[in-house]
């Protein structure tokens, strides 16, 4: 399985290098054929990204703005979604490049020819996504045409589009192609000329050159006056360009302070020796090597020191010159031109960018000489529009938020934004961010098909089991990686000339990736990952890259997502204090970071319910190296059961003309998985409209193209799949078929099972009872479900329809190996806030014995709670303990991960509902001893991609100086708001309303006049996060006793 799993997986990565390789040749050969000569050339006809208009933006009658061009666009699955022009390219130009030079109209006239380069491909591999020709000029060509998108934070205070500041040449994928692996010196003069505008460019020289590292590089900053010292201290040595490492410096530039002269011979000595160092070691990029200097200028060349630490000119030296009017530039030329390097002078902050972006083709000259064509893989990353989480974003969005509330009326005096904020940093969604959202989704309401009194009841419960469960529908960030290869300058000249062209590439989608090892292969608790050369997450279940902001419609993407270390996501069942990882997993990362095939055993932790139920068990890691590409590609399987799978099937070729199938799929009370392709057809169906739902789809061809035997296996192929013919997965259908036939009895034995459950005295209504099975196939009997496919929520979809993906079924197989004869329960974790919810018991359907064993299905019961509590203290009340009428006793049932199932809690005299809550929160003491005592095991887990929110006390002894400043901004801001008003009055009749929201805003809570406190500062940071959680160990009937001792001074009522 795993072979047939990387066989695949290689194929279709080749495919993508395929079509990246027609580009680049394409585009070599019309820049070859083109008349660079010219200069009569016209301004090209091209499509700008910027510029491009859907027919949904004009009507038939405007006149179109100067540049604007119309288009038809369209929605396409290849490009998430995206409104796109297959017939089209367009270009995108950014804003620091002149788009009327020479060089980029002639750019931009060679590479429109690529269209039929860019159409062949996608007629090649129809799973082909966006294609694109990165320019050493600036300028990127991208297939299939489409708007370009900007980053807009729809949440923040002002709402409004963040500058576009794109520039292919500083994307990971066009720097890591165009330039080799390296290990990067930078040097910084921070004499005593060294001060006012110079040192602020010299700092934007520096951040710029970081950013143009990439995890294969490695580098060190020193500032240097009379001495040499590292700006960050723990970094005095060659360290990886990782995100963190990257950022940590950033944080330590500014920290100097300029004085003194600067001694150059110090600082070069010092940086040939840290790079004949890593080299000799064997450290390092073991590539090209570079000292990059920021100064104002030399007082000579120090030739004699070049000839004696960089004869061969091994090491190439780029220099920075800082400032418009300086008079040393010629000696700091010299040091690059006579390095193989380049020399910049950057006279002010709009020229940083570009300056620093020279240093990257003379660095591919080795490459472009070569003519090798190699190929890169970037890291896991998202797309440009994408929002990355920061203090400025996170500030907008606090405002934002606190605006909301005060209009809401829901916070007031001290209350602050900040609270509900921080609240989902941690995961959860409280009443304050509740209100926030309440708009994002309208849910349809059930149609009523029948009115008796069980409809009516289990609609009602129901409904409230939806509400619960909903969530804000957002946008998917879509995750990618991107192949790509450098274009080289092949036209003749009179002496050869290392020029770089540009870099073509295609993005490939993490989903797309992860299609190639399908779960219901990998089976119940098994999953994939894949890892890069430097041992970073590719994609994997743990791997959460999403900050989910609970209060919002549009999530963030976490700072550092792109290298998120395996150690950081697989956690061994050894593991005690953070960031000691277990030497299996380390051993596991180094062989696949050394390509290695391999396989291994190891006891692990891992989680579900969003982190908040624990489970242990051994994983079978199996695992080898992907060929053509830097990464690893690994299967995780559990122990025993993962090892064995129940091949059940029915054979469709045989039998496909006599019987007929769809009697297995009668009625609407099931579901299928709905993200699994068991079927597929890029054309439309021959017969029948489209299908609007998975099910729709599976009976169109078991009608339509079943019994023609008009469909194909899908197999393993070194080619990509052809449109032409309708295509199934053998396994997963068959499976799918089989599993209808033997669960078809579900539909005839409920009924009785349900009237006999209710004429037995003291039982509990079953609501809702289902059998979910590993083909993805999910029967039920839940009444309230929509009688119409094509009319019914997303959340109706989610309570149970991916069966071995759910976090139920996960949890009733692991449990079943634990016991065998047990069902296991669970409550929504907010039950507390609600009336009527819904207890769910579950147990796993296992065919074979012992360790032979594999997990075929999970059957399960939905009960009304209030009926399920009621019954449970009717059996204690048997019992001689009188659970509700005692008004001193606190009563729960937990289950296996310590959530209160059953409560009846007295909390300052009155009875609480704490029913979904951790019992740690309501008795702490109690739940210790339990441990203690072996009936629960407390496991610690660390969140590695954590991110925490630190708060700084706005009210500080420093607020105190601010305060007769901020009271006159207060009264400037109200004249300059009566000023604006009295303007508008004399242009409007009356002010309309938004005009007077805008110069009116009034944030009091009804009660008080005074604005809201202005709310403590906070930054979100990324960090770890020490998480206990709890598992059942004892399964005996001893009964166990728990006498609390009141310590000195506690105030104890019990």
């Amino acid at each position: 399985m795993m072979e047939e799993m990387r066989i695949d997986l290689i194929n279709m990565l080749n495919w993508k290098r395929e079509a990246v390789e027609r580009i680049a040749n394409e585009s070599e050969k019309l820049s070859d054929e083109h008349d660079y000569e010219n200069d009569d050339i016209e301004y090209p006809n091209y499509y700008n990204m910027k510029k491009i208009l859907s027919e949904s933006d004009v009507t038939e009658n405007l006149t179109l703005p100067e540049g604007e061009n119309r288009l038809k666009l369209s929605a396409h699955p290849n490009f998430d979604n995206s409104l796109v022009n297959l017939e089209n390219s367009a270009v995108h130009i950014p804003v620091n490049v002149y788009d009327n030079s020479s060089e980029v109209i002639h750019g931009i006239q060679v590479t429109e020819k690529l269209i039929d380069i860019f159409k062949l491909n996608l007629a090649n591999d129809p799973t082909l996504s966006w294609q694109f020709l990165g320019s050493s000029k600036g300028f990127i060509r991208i297939y299939p045409a489409s708007k370009w998108k900007t980053p807009i934070d729809s949440e923040g205070q002002s709402k409004t589009q963040i500058p576009d500041m794109y520039d292919c040449r500083t994307r990971q994928w066009y720097i890591q192609t165009a330039a080799s692996p390296k290990d990067v010196v930078i040097l910084m003069d921070v004499s005593g000329s060294m001060t006012g505008q110079r040192r602020t460019i010299a700092l934007n020289v520096v951040n710029n050159i970081l950013d143009t590292l990439t995890e294969n590089d490695f580098f060190v900053v020193y500032n240097f006056t009379k001495e040499v010292k590292p700006v960050y201290p723990c970094f005095n040595h060659m360290v990886q360009a990782t995100p963190r490492n990257v950022q940590e410096v950033k944080y330590m530039l500014d920290n100097f302070v300029t004085a003194d002269i600067a001694n150059f011979t110090a600082a070069f000595i010092d940086g040939f020796n840290i790079l004949k160092e890593v080299f000799s070691e064997k450290k390092g990029a073991l590539c090209n090597q570079a000292i990059m200097l920021i100064t104002d200028g030399a007082p000579e060349t120090y030739e004699p020191l070049f000839k004696e630490y960089n004869a061969d000119k091994s090491v190439r030296i780029f220099t920075y010159v800082i400032g418009r009017d300086v008079t040393q530039i010629k000696e700091v030329n010299w040091m690059a031109c006579n390095n193989k390097g380049f020399y910049a002078q950057v006279a002010n902050l709009a020229e940083v960018r570009e300056q620093v972006h020279q240093y990257i083709p003379v660095m591919s000259r080795p490459l472009v000489l070569s003519g090798a064509r190699i190929f890169t893989w970037t890291p896991v990353y998202t797309a440009y529009s994408e929002i990355q989480l920061s203090d400025w974003i996170w500030d907008e969005r606090v405002k934002a938020l606190t605006v909301k509330l005060h209009e809401k009326k829901l916070i007031r005096g001290e209350e602050s934004a900040i609270d509900v904020a921080v609240a989902t940093a941690d995961g959860s969604k409280s009443d304050l961010a509740q209100v926030t959202r309440e708009d994002a989704n309208n849910e349809d309401e059930f149609e009523i098909v029948d009115q008796d009194d069980t409809y009516l009841v289990c609609k009602r419960i129901f409904d409230a089991e939806l509400e619960m469960a909903k969530k804000v529908v957002k946008k998917k960030i879509q995750l990618m990686t991107t192949v790509s290869t450098p274009v080289f300058d092949k036209r003749k000249y009179i002496s050869r000339i290392a020029n770089l062209l540009g870099v073509a590439g295609t993005d490939v989608p993490i989903k797309e990736i992860e299609k190639m090892a399908p779960p219901f292969k990998l089976g119940v608790n098994g999953y994939s990952f894949m890892t890069t050369n430097n041992g970073k997450v590719l994609f994997h279940p743990n791997f959460s890259p999403i900050f989910q902001d609970f209060t919002a419609i549009q999530d963030l993407v976490k700072p550092f997502y792109s290298a998120v270390d395996l150690t950081e996501v697989e956690l061994g069942n050894i593991t005690q204090e953070s960031r000691t990882f277990d030497p299996n997993i380390v051993q596991i990362r180094t062989e696949m970071v050394n390509r290695k095939r391999g396989s291994k055993k190891v006891a692990t932790r891992t989680f579900v319910d969003s982190m908040k139920r624990p489970l242990t068990r051994l994983q079978h890691y199996i695992y080898d190296s992907v060929e053509n590409t830097p990464f690893s590609f690994a299967i995780s399987l559990p122990e025993p059961y993962g090892s064995f799978r129940f091949t059940g099937q029915t054979d469709l070729r045989s039998s496909y003309n006599t019987e007929n199938y769809t009697r297995y799929f009668t009625g609407t009370k099931w579901r299928i998985h709905p993200e699994w392709v068991y079927c597929e057809n890029p054309q439309k169906l021959s017969i029948g409209p489209a299908p609007s739902t998975p099910e729709e789809a599976l009976l169109q061809f078991l009608i339509n193209e079943l019994p023609k035997n008009q469909f194909r296996w899908r197999t393993s192929s070194s080619s990509p799949p052809s449109n032409a013919n309708f295509t199934c997965n053998k396994e997963l259908l068959q499976s799918l078929i089989f599993d209808a036939a033997a669960t078809h009895i579900f539909d005839t034995c409920r009924d009785f099972e349900l009237r006999h459950r209710r004429n037995t005295k003291g039982s509990v209504d079953v609501l809702n009872a289902f059998v979910s099975t590993r083909s993805g196939l999910t029967r039920f009997t839940n009444p309230c479900f929509s009688h119409d496919f094509r009319n019914r929520s997303e959340h109706e979809y989610n309570i149970l329809a991916r069966s071995i993906e759910e976090d139920y079924y996960k949890r009733a197989v692991d449990f079943y190996y634990l016991k065998n004869n047990a069902f296991i329960y669970s409550v929504p974790f907010n039950a507390y806030k609600n009336e009527e919810f819904l207890v769910t018991a579950s147990r796993a359907i296992v065919v074979g014995n012992g360790k032979m064993s594999a997990p075929v299905a999970v059957i399960g019961l939905q009960y009304n709670h209030t009926q399920f509590r009621d019954a449970f203290f009717k059996i204690t009340k048997e019992h001689n303990l009188n659970c509700l009428s005692d008004d001193t006793l606190n009563c729960f049932v937990l289950d296996n991960n310590g959530f209160i199932i059953i409560s009846k809690g007295i909390k300052n005299g009155k009875e609480v509902n704490q029913t979904g809550m951790f019992f740690g929160d309501v008795n702490d003491d109690l739940l210790q001893d339990m441990v203690s005592q072996g009936v629960y095991r407390k496991m610690r887990f660390y969140d590695y991609q954590a991110i925490c929110i630190e708060i700084n006390n706005a009210n500080s002894h420093s607020t105190s100086f601010l305060t007769p400043l901020h009271y006159i901004r207060q009264i400037g801001t109200w004249f300059a708001s009566k000023l604006v008003r009295f303007y508008l009055s004399l242009a409007y009749d009356y002010l309309p309303v938004w005009l007077e929201e805008m110069v009116s805003m009034d944030y009091s809570d009804g009660e008080s006049e005074s604005p809201p406190p202005n709310p403590n500062k906070s930054h979100p940071r990324s960090c770890d996060k020490e998480i206990d959680l709890y598992d059942l160990i004892n399964f005996s009937n001893q009964t166990l006793h728990f006498v609390h001792k009141c310590k000195t001074n506690e105030l104890c009522s019990r």
